[in-house]
């Protein structure tokens, strides 16, 4: 992939551009870009000025930036999830204990038990019940 031009070369093109004193291939061809690449920036430049309807620029980094820490957020949540189930199935002693009744999302849906029970059955979205001290 080339190397992207300074924001500042970017601008001056355009604002030569918006003039409309020389053919947009004119433009292109002095500045040593391709007329496609005018054209984009052009399209660009009008949407994040307003111009033209769509997602600006700064919206669409934003955008990515929460995607991204939605990711983050979702991995970190499975990953807590899997440590408290671990340590429900290994809290064998105690009294009480969680039931896992199906899945939802991804997530085990969990219900306190009323009394003291054993494991039954583990993953694959089929309901387990583990002793553990609290849910």
């Amino acid at each position: 992939m080339p190397k992207p031009f300074p924001p500042e070369f970017r601008r001056d093109v355009i604002a030569v551009a918006r003039k409309g004193e020389a053919p947009l291939s004119q433009i292109a061809k002095d500045f040593g870009i391709s007329e496609s690449c005018l054209h984009r920036w052009l399209k660009i430049a009008d949407t994040d000025d307003g111009v033209r309807p769509g997602v600006t620029t700064s919206e669409s980094a934003e955008l990515r930036e929460l995607r991204r820490r939605n990711k983050t957020l979702e991995q970190e949540n499975e990953t807590s999830h899997a440590a408290w189930l671990s340590s429900c199935v290994a809290d064998g002693g105690s009294e009480g204990g969680c039931l896992v009744v199906g899945r939802s999302g991804g997530q085990a849906v969990v219900q306190a038990a009323q009394e003291p029970v054993e494991q039954v059955a583990l993953g694959g979205g089929v309901p387990v019940v583990v002793r553990a001290g609290s849910c």
